[in-house]
């Protein structure tokens, strides 16, 4: 039987204990990334709406004002909907250290659940930032950054990784312990046993 907790959210197998449990930083949050997007954000954005309000005021075409407002919608979300859609998901995302694995779970759309075994992990990668001290945990094998591109985009959205923590020094010990625990009890459990 599996003991479920916080209404749900994580599935404890029997003998199992969370160590540690947390989310990402909360509040609307800007990327590296975002920098890019912003000016093709604003000139995709703007010109929708130049060109919606056009057709509704100058041509009073129904038809052409129906076909714009895919393009305005998808503006809008550019240019402000999508940090509040990240802001959201990651008010919804979750995380626990437990006895026996680390677990991730958002329960937005897009809906996801990974649990990885502290006994089998392969390794625990720390990010850090710098401007505020923050740290991201990923966990299993270090993603190619040069090379296999592919392969680097693949494992990176595959990965479990514990995003924006303030507290990640302390999560990391934890989870290092853990895992030196976890590997004993398996190897006490699959060596022979001594006369």
């Amino acid at each position: 039987m599996t003991q479920l907790l916080d209404a749900g959210l994580f599935e404890l197998q029997p003998g199992e204990r969370v160590l540690w449990r947390g989310q990402p930083r909360q509040g609307f949050l800007i990327r590296g990334g975002d920098f890019l997007v912003a000016p093709l954000a604003l000139a995709w954005g703007g010109f929708a709406l130049y060109w919606e309000a056009g057709v509704i005021f100058k041509q009073h075409d129904p038809v052409l004002a129906l076909f714009g407002i895919p393009f305005v919608a998808f503006g809008v979300w550019l240019v402000g909907g999508r940090w509040v859609w990240d802001a959201w998901a990651r008010a919804n995302t979750h995380y626990a250290v437990t006895t026996q694995r680390v677990i991730g779970r958002q329960t937005v759309f897009p809906a996801w659940y990974k649990a990885d075994d502290l006994a089998t992990l392969d390794g625990v990668s720390l990010d850090r930032r710098i401007r505020n001290n923050e740290v991201t945990l990923a966990f299993g094998p270090l993603p190619q950054y040069f090379g296999q591109r592919r392969d680097y985009y693949q494992l990176r959205y595959r990965q479990l990784r514990f995003e924006r923590l303030h507290d990640g020094d302390a999560v990391a010990a934890i989870i290092e312990q853990a895992r030196q625990d976890a590997k004993t009890e398996a190897e006490r459990w699959t060596s022979p046993a001594k006369a």
